[in-house]
C-alpha cells in the first residue's frame, strides 16, 4: 500500500466502508499512517443512535477534534442517519439495537434538543442524505412531545430526506420563513407514525412546497387516512399539490366523470413533482375511523387512476408488513439508506427509471461512503 497513490487508497476505503460505520471505526484503530489517510472519509456516512446525551457528546467531540486545522482537510458528513428518543428507553427491541420509548404521563423538556440542533447545523453545509427517526414519549394516553428539534438553518446540498415520527412537518420550520431550508432537495420520504404511536396529529404537506421547492419525488409510507379538520387529509392535499380539483359531490362518480382534463385544472402548487409513491396503513376497525379512512382511500384510488397526468407517475403500494413495530421500521429504513449510499434504489423501487436524471446522485464517487456508527 505504500506505493499506491493517496487517491487510490481513499477510494478503496470508500468502496469498503458502506456498512454504516463498522469498517470506518476499524480503520480508526489502525496505525497512524492508515488513520491519517482514512480521516477524510471516516465521517462521510454516520449512523448515530443518539438516545442518550453521552452519545451525542461523544460524537460531537470526536468530530470537532478531527475538524481542527492541525489535522489538515476537514472531514465532511455527507450521509447521516439520526435516531432520537424523547424520554429514555427500556430494551424492548434487542434484535435491531433500537429500544422503544417509555410511556410518560406528563410532558417534559427534551434535554437533547439543543445538542441535536448543534449537530445538524454542523453538518448542514455538506450533507447529501439525511434520515431523522424520532421515537415520541410513549403510546396511547401519553402526552404529546415535540416531533423533532427545530431546524434553524438551511441545508443547501441536501438531496434526500427521510423523516419518521414527525406527523406535522411544521415542527421543522418553526421560526424559519425564508429562504427555503432545502433548496436542492429532490426526494422526500415521510413515514407516518400516527398509527404506530396512536398519537394522532394533523398532517400538512404545504410547508414542503415552500421549503423544498425543487422536490421531484415524494413517498409517504404507512399513511394514516384519518382526515384532519380543515386540512382534509393527505389525499386532498396531494390533489391540491398536483392541481387536481376535488369535489365531495363527485364522490360516487368515476375518475373520467368527476375530473376534467389538464387544461381545465388550476395550476400545480408544486410544479416539479413527477413521482409520488403512497403506502397506506391498514384501515382501522372502528366505525368512525373506518368511514373517514374509506373516503380518503377512495380519493387516493382516484388519484392513482387519474388518466391525465403530465410528466407525473402516481403509485399506491400495499400496506407495510409489520406497521406497528418500530424496530421493523428502523431495520427497513436503515437497509434502504445503506442501499441508496451504495447507488441502489432504496425505498424508490418504483422510481428506478427516473434515477439516471437525478443530477448525479447515482455517481459512485459522490455516493459511496465511509461511516461512523455510534452506539456506546
Amino acid at each position: 500500500m505504500n506505493t499506491l497513490p493517496l487517491e487510490v487508497i481513499q477510494n478503496m476505503f470508500a468502496l469498503a466502508c458502506t456498512d454504516g460505520g463498522r469498517t470506518g471505526c476499524s480503520l480508526s484503530l489502525t496505525p497512524k499512517t492508515i488513520r491519517a489517510v482514512a480521516r477524510s472519509t471516516r465521517f462521510h456516512s454516520v449512523f448515530l443512535d443518539a438516545f442518550y446525551s453521552n452519545r451525542l457528546y461523544s460524537f460531537m467531540s470526536t468530530y470537532e477534534a478531527h475538524c481542527r486545522p492541525l489535522h489538515g482537510s476537514r472531514p465532511r458528513v455527507k450521509h447521516l442517519y439520526l435516531t432520537l428518543g424523547i424520554h429514555g428507553i427500556p430494551s424492548d427491541f434487542p434484535s435491531s439495537g433500537i429500544a422503544a420509548p417509555i410511556e410518560s404521563p406528563d410532558p417534559a423538556p427534551w434535554p437533547l434538543a439543543d445538542d441535536v440542533g448543534a449537530l445538524l447545523r454542523a453538518v448542514s453545509a455538506d450533507i447529501l442524505s439525511l434520515v431523522i427517526q424520532v421515537f415520541p414519549n410513549g403510546y396511547a394516553g401519553a402526552a404529546p412531545t415535540p416531533d423533532v428539534p427545530t431546524l434553524g438553518c438551511t441545508f443547501p446540498s441536501l438531496r434526500e430526506l427521510t423523516v419518521f415520527g414527525t406527523s406535522d412537518p411544521r415542527s421543522f420550520f418553526s421560526g424559519v420563513s425564508a429562504p427555503a431550508m432545502f433548496p436542492s432537495l429532490r426526494r422526500l420520504h415521510i413515514v407516518d407514525a400516527n398509527t404506530i404511536y396512536r398519537q394522532f396529529r394533523d398532517q400538512n404537506l404545504d410547508p414542503w412546497t415552500m421549503h423544498a421547492p425543487e422536490m421531484t419525488h415524494l413517498r409517504i409510507s404507512n399513511l394514516s387516512l384519518r382526515e384532519s379538520p380543515g386540512l382534509g387529509g393527505i389525499p386532498v392535499q396531494l390533489a391540491a399539490q398536483m392541481g387536481i380539483p376535488v369535489d365531495d359531490e363527485d364522490e360516487g362518480k368515476s375518475v373520467e366523470e368527476s375530473w376534467p382534463r389538464p387544461d381545465d385544472c388550476p395550476p400545480k402548487m408544486h410544479s416539479h413533482l413527477r413521482h409520488i409513491v403512497i403506502q397506506p396503513c391498514i384501515r382501522p376497525s372502528g366505525r368512525l375511523g373506518a368511514a373517514t379512512s374509506y373516503r380518503s382511500g377512495e380519493l387516493l384510488r382516484k388519484l392513482a387512476q387519474y388518466p391525465s397526468y403530465v410528466d407525473l407517475k402516481f403509485v399506491v403500494l400495499a400496506p407495510p408488513k409489520q406497521p406497528g413495530i418500530p424496530a421493523w421500521w428502523t431495520k427497513s429504513m436503515k437497509a434502504q439508506w445503506l442501499e441508496r449510499i451504495e447507488g441502489g434504489v432504496g425505498c424508490w423501487v418504483d422510481a428506478e427509471e427516473d434515477s439516471a436524471e437525478d443530477e448525479g446522485w447515482e455517481r459512485p464517487n459522490e455516493f459511496l461512503s465511509v461511516g461512523t456508527e455510534i452506539r456506546t
